[in-house]
């Protein structure tokens, strides 16, 4: 394992890229207002063109810019790199953004308004064309391979980028409209490279992931226990967080990146027949996560064997569960600066869903401990029970072996009984009822025994309180009545006791984005 700082070869290339770039602004005297250095400053001085032009849909056109996958990418750089906060790839990438919106704007409000909504698209689709590739650069800061193919898409993402600037600054000097032909030519071009690099990229990474998997299967031997203070290959165990049937999850640092992770080890026990299929699982499990590319879904880094155990590492490691963050909340009366962050999750959940279901993956034990919270930020994770139905006829399978929680399993999960997609967005929903219970300031423990009480099993599993569910999240009071109305909505299409009347999650965000103010409901992200 090499240092986080990478060569000074591949170093001086990065700073020869952002010396040229700011250089061709300089040469083209792009003088921008301002020198963007972060999504915030940018999200700012955004929403002030949109109140200037007095224009109502600069919320939804921020949306439209889609800078998730490059500014991650540049923010990885930096950070390894250890650029300085004001000349860097970010602020090169918001820079030059901002430099195209400002160029744009005419002294006519009317055309400056389709000039931005013009801008905007022209740089979305720029974004959309970024290959979607987690790259743990930060983690691979020496391999030559991954940084080159890096390299070179950011190479190129920025030049189209400035291309594009120097396109509409010429333009608005000739006061004619933005060549559409050439601006065509420059997307189609970015993406055939972005294509290119793109697969160069992932093999890059799989390949840095394998070794570095080797690496730590040859070091095995102290895998024996799962031991707190136990020492394994490069990693240094520094707390648990949490324990399964199978085994202990933990956060553990690598001792010579410092990179954190959450490792999840499984025990491989009993016959070698029954170890096997423990690895096979661990290696379904390892599988599905890493097809599943998706912001709001732990990634896997890599994952050991050895004879005792299997260990998956993953990112990023959470400062709590959803289970606890709740609880969190009720324990401090609910103040705002805890509540506020939840609204955002409900959309970015349904979205993390609707890639897995998409793709043709159910969960199968959607709950709150499987939700992780980072930064703000919602993460769904553990996907130890979940299925991948491809190449089936249907999106439902038989199978003897009963998955999910019980308090949030489908009323139709059953032993030797058809179950599919459905499921999942009946336990979504019940955890979307609990988080709409604490935004309503009521307590998890009260919900608990309201379902409970004169119930004829007994039970708070909500598959056996249908009827009490309902009563209680339609008797739920919400200062904001809209954000009720969504929630209410939403909620009476996935807890039902009819798979058949559930929305999938991919319909029901798409009715969360007709909604006026469905930039509530989703990260900035999105």
């Amino acid at each position: 394992m090499s240092s986080a700082r990478s060569s000074s070869a591949t170093g001086s290339a990065w700073l020869r890229l952002l010396d040229e770039r700011f250089a061709t602004l300089r040469e083209h005297k792009i003088n921008v207002s301002a020198v963007i250095t972060s999504e915030d400053l940018f999200r700012d001085h955004f929403e002030e063109f949109g109140r200037r032009l007095r224009e109502p849909r600069y919320t939804a056109l921020l949306v439209k810019l889609r800078c998730f996958w490059i500014i991650q990418w540049a923010s990885q750089v930096d950070r390894v790199e250890q650029h300085p906060s004001t000349y860097n790839l970010v602020a090169l990438i918001w820079t030059s953004i901002y430099a195209a919106i400002e160029t744009s704007i005419d002294a006519n409000e009317n055309l400056a308004r389709e000039n931005l909504a013009g801008v905007v698209e022209i740089i979305g689709n720029l974004n959309s064309a970024v290959p979607r590739v987690q790259t743990n650069f930060d983690h691979f800061p020496l391999d030559n391979a991954l940084q080159e193919a890096l390299h070179h898409i950011i190479d190129k993402y920025t030049d189209t980028l400035l291309s594009v600037v120097l396109c509409i600054k010429s333009a608005r000097a000739a006061r004619t409209g933005i060549r559409a032909d050439y601006i065509g030519g420059l997307l189609k071009g970015a993406a055939v490279e972005f294509a290119q690099q793109g697969e160069l990229l992932t093999r890059a990474i799989e390949r840095a992931s394998s070794l570095e998997a080797q690496n730590a299967s040859s070091d095995s031997s102290s895998y024996g226990t799962l031991a707190t203070n136990d020492h394994t290959a490069h990693f240094e165990v520094l707390e648990p967080l949490g324990r399964g049937s199978e085994g202990d999850v933990h956060k553990v640092r690598e001792s010579t990146t410092r990179q954190i992770y959450a490792r999840k080890q499984i025990l491989v026990r009993g016959s070698s027949s029954r170890g096997s299929r423990t690895v096979e699982q661990v290696q379904n499990e390892v599988a599905i996560m890493r097809s599943l590319k998706h912001m709001h879904i732990v990634s896997v880094s890599f994952w050991t064997k050895s004879s005792l155990s299997c260990s998956i590492f993953l990112e990023p490691c959470a400062d709590c569960n959803l289970r606890a963050y709740l609880e969190h909340c009720v324990e401090e009366k609910y103040p705002n600066k805890l509540l506020e962050p939840i609204i955002p999750w409900f959309g970015c959940l349904l979205t993390a869903l609707a890639l897995a279901h998409n793709q043709r993956i159910a969960h199968q034990d959607i709950k709150p401990s499987n939700i992780l919270v980072k930064d703000g930020q919602i993460f769904l994770t553990d996907f130890g029970e979940a299925k991948d139905f491809t190449g089936y006829e249907t999106n439902r399978t038989r199978n003897d072996e009963v998955c999910g929680t019980p308090v949030y399993r489908a009323p139709e999960v059953r032993p030797g009984v058809p179950r599919g997609f459905p499921a999942d967005i009946f336990a979504l929903g019940c955890v979307f009822s609990e988080m709409m219970t604490v935004l309503a300031k009521r307590s998890l423990e009260d919900y608990q025994d309201f379902r409970e009480s004169d119930s004829s099993e007994n039970s708070v599993a909500f598959r056996a309180n249908l009827d009490k569910v309902r009563s209680w999240y339609e008797g739920l009071v919400l200062d904001d009545y809209k954000l009720y109305d969504v929630l209410e909505y939403m909620l009476k299409r996935m807890i039902t006791n009819d798979p058949e009347n559930r929305r999938t999650p991919q319909m029901l965000w798409d009715w969360l984005l007709k909604d006026e103010s469905h930039n509530r409901y989703h990260c900035r992200s999105h």
